[in-house]
């Protein structure tokens, strides 16, 4: 029977850096994600967002965040749904402050 615990396959998000100098936001993210009691990873390889969203899709993940050039231009991450393929914009301080629901918000 099938129904032995996967850890692996319950990833909530998992969180991407667009550009090498966030990955600094990156981890303060997933700390606090992970504080509000969300499943969340984070690549520790360097690799275009194209291959880390490849990974985070491999990883069962739900969702993946992206944090890139409009993190700092703007203050905002990108929400992306794994299954369905949209995203959506959230802020950045909206995250932080409360996780669960800025996530939930797209559904």
């Amino acid at each position: 029977s099938h129904d032995l615990p996967e850890p692996h396959n319950m990833l909530d998000v998992f969180v991407i850096d667009a550009e090498p100098d966030l990955f600094g936001q990156v981890v303060r993210l997933t700390s606090r994600l992970r504080a509000a009691g969300l499943a969340c990873e984070f690549s520790f390889k360097r690799q275009p967002v194209g291959k880390q969203l490849a990974n985070a899709a491999q990883t069962g993940a739900r969702l993946a965040i992206i944090v890139g050039q409009e993190t700092r231009q703007r203050n905002v991450v990108t929400v992306k749904d794994l299954a369905s393929r949209q995203q959506r914009e959230v802020p950045l301080e909206q995250l932080l402050s409360s996780p669960q629901a800025a996530l939930r918000g797209g559904s």
